[in-house]
């Protein structure tokens, strides 16, 4: 009985310590700060800083953004300087094709279908095939490598591989 007993309170004091508290301020400049300490919060933010109970939020949500420019950061030694784009702009299968088939000098297709058909008929495509509003992805640029490839092997495309494959890379968006 004394061990339940001695059990459940360490249970209890070890749960009553769970909850955190963080502390949330923007700076003049717009960064959003977190701390988990209030003596790390700048004096001059103290008194606009958040208390933000993670036990009482639960699963992470977004915060509402404030309108303007943003940037996110930590207390920075220096001065932060913008981040650069994390994303790509998204490439259609279908505008990847035409560009392509006239790259390879496989023709001047008309449109996306013409120049899935036309590339399909050598021997490239992806290996689920030509998804013309799908994103072309790394996974495809590889399995068009693959087939490039194999297509100059065949016979199929009158270049070198090596002029195949750098004209697959060397596609202009």
């Amino acid at each position: 009985m004394k061990k339940f007993i001695f059990v459940l309170s360490f249970l209890f004091i070890f749960a009553s310590s769970v909850s955190a508290t963080i502390y949330r301020w923007v700076d003049e400049k717009g960064v959003v700060n977190f701390s988990d300490d209030y003596s790390k919060v700048p004096p001059e933010y103290r008194h606009k800083a958040e208390e933000v109970d993670i036990q009482k939020k639960g699963p992470s949500t977004p915060s509402p953004v404030p309108s303007g420019e943003i940037t996110v950061g930590v207390q920075p030694r220096g001065t932060a300087k913008d981040a650069p784009p994390s994303a790509q702009p998204l490439i259609r299968e279908g505008d990847f094709a035409i560009k392509l088939a006239e790259a390879l000098r496989i023709g001047q297709a008309k449109n996306d279908a013409e120049a899935e058909s036309m590339l399909a008929s050598v021997g490239i495509a992806p290996k689920n095939g030509w998804i013309a509003d799908y994103p072309v992805t790394p996974d495809v640029i590889g399995e068009l490598q693959s087939a490039v490839g194999g297509a100059v092997d065949s016979g199929k495309l009158r270049m070198t591989k090596n002029e195949a494959i750098t004209a697959l890379w060397n596609l202009d968006f």
